[in-house]
């Protein structure tokens, strides 16, 4: 199993999480607990990251809650040559 941190930051005592890769092969309470670990590390008292929706559902169970929602708007680019 392999965890990549692809950045982090420390802001507030909260380590933001930016994006992470790596197979954990279904085995989401070590992730939960290697980033609990890894903001331990760094004197934070929690850990936030970035991910699909289904992931909420498969964290919940580890005191994970939602805490942003997200906005897109998709729009196609015209090139004006007049």
């Amino acid at each position: 199993m392999g965890i990549v941190i692809v950045s982090s930051e420390n802001i507030d005592n909260v380590l933001l999480i930016m994006g992470a890769a790596g197979d954990v092969n279904d085995e989401w309470e070590m992730l939960d607990k290697d980033y609990t670990e890894l903001a331990k590390s760094r004197g934070c008292t929690s850990y936030e990251f970035r991910a699909r929706r289904g992931f909420l559902r498969t964290f919940k169970k580890y005191g994970i809650v939602e805490k942003y929602t997200v906005m897109r708007k998709t729009f196609n680019l015209v090139e004006n040559n007049g």
